[in-house]
């Protein structure tokens, strides 16, 4: 499993989902609510939900793409959704420090791992996201 924003998909993202579904047999994809988004980075989502997950669903059409829990920590998606391993990018610190509360408050198992940015300088959201 994956999370994130997706908005405006571009070469970083699509390097990050091709290295996911390469490490597992099946990858659920849980991109962010828009409300999320305006909470987490300060401002709206460029595309609404609907058309980041279809970008996500047209590059990706043998992954599972899900909308994210209604409230940030709810952790819904988790109890539908069972998962081995959780993947995170370079940018998630936050979201790597609830995963750990979660997997400690409710005694789950799966692994978490972080992958390393694709040229960060070049292919990073805010570069393709205009405020």
């Amino acid at each position: 499993m994956v999370f994130g924003t997706f908005d405006s998909l571009h070469p970083g993202h699509q390097w990050f989902l091709e290295r996911a579904r390469e490490a597992c047999d099946k990858l659920t994809v849980v991109v962010a609510q828009d409300h999320d988004v305006v909470l987490r980075k300060g401002r709206a989502p460029a595309q609404a939900l609907n058309d980041r997950m279809s970008a996500i669903r047209l590059f990706l059409n043998d992954a599972t793409v899900i909308a994210g829990d209604d409230q940030l920590g709810q952790w819904r998606i988790l109890e539908r959704y069972p998962i081995d391993v959780c993947i995170l990018g370079y940018d998630q610190s936050e979201l790597l420090s609830a995963l750990t509360v979660y997997k400690t408050t409710y005694h789950r198992t799966f692994q978490i791992i972080s992958f390393s940015p694709y040229h960060p300088d070049r292919y990073k959201s805010s570069l393709y996201v205009r405020s």
